[in-house]
């Protein structure tokens, strides 16, 4: 189910997750794979660079310091393994 976006990307994707904490975005494997297909659906648009930028680096993702739109946020997210 859809929920209505809060303009946190941080906060909008630990809802469609499921998750009570922010915090359980990461940590295990299957988290970060579920966070990469959700984040690359078309819900997860109009955030700001800097929101990606810091949510990749929240996740770890290499390259965060680099974005420079949202879409080459989402590219990245593609290389989570």
């Amino acid at each position: 189910m859809v929920k209505e976006k809060t303009g946190d990307l941080f906060m909008d994707l630990a809802t469609q997750m499921g998750c009570t904490y922010i915090s359980d975005l990461r940590g295990k494997k299957k988290n970060c794979n579920a966070a990469r297909r959700i984040l690359n659906k078309a819900y997860f648009t109009g955030y700001s660079v800097e929101q990606w930028r810091d949510l990749l680096n929240y996740l770890s993702v290499e390259g965060d310091k680099q974005i420079e739109s949202e879409s080459q946020a989402k590219i990245l997210l593609g290389g989570i393994d």
